[in-house]
């Protein structure tokens, strides 16, 4: 028989396991807003309209590049031995090229939140266009892949 505590604990714990996994998918992308905010404000003040926007399009291919590099090392990380069936191995990310892979995503999220900067910075002029709202969508979704790619191969466990 359950326990009254027991049926009270098992709704509190989803939500609390429910806000956890919210906080952890929505960091990176408060992070990248927050960041690019401050900075867009703070240059807002002695930027132009236009040259924010050629920047913002300039950062966001920086972005979509970064990601599909990050897509690319992830897939050729080099592979090291676990204890686990024989023959088992894993990404090995503490390799050159898992540095390299780390370097990669950060790049990303940080050309995001160049690109969150330049449309503060449009916004402020008001030059704002659709492509502003476009780059902001792909500063707002693509690092996620980046990102992915990082962290993915970090999950391959036998034990």
């Amino acid at each position: 028989m359950k326990s009254p505590a027991s049926s009270i604990q098992s709704p509190v714990t989803a939500m609390f396991a429910l806000a956890f996994f919210l906080a952890y998918l929505l960091a990176p992308l408060f992070a990248i807003c927050v960041a690019g905010v401050v900075v867009g404000a703070i240059v807002s003040t002695v930027a132009d309209g236009r040259g924010a926007a050629d920047f913002g399009r300039r950062m966001a291919v920086l972005v979509a590049v970064s990601a599909a590099a990050a897509v690319v090392i992830s897939i050729f990380l080099p592979r090291r031995d676990v204890n686990g069936p024989v023959g088992a191995t894993c990404p090995d990310l503490s390799s050159s090229a898992g540095h390299i892979l780390a370097v990669v995503a950060v790049t990303s999220a940080v050309a995001a939140a160049g690109v969150v900067a330049a449309a503060v910075v449009e916004l402020a002029r008001r030059r704002q266009t659709a492509g502003t709202l476009g780059r902001f969508v792909v500063a707002a979704v693509v690092p996620y892949v980046a990102i992915g790619a990082w962290v993915i191969p970090a999950f391959c466990d036998y034990s």
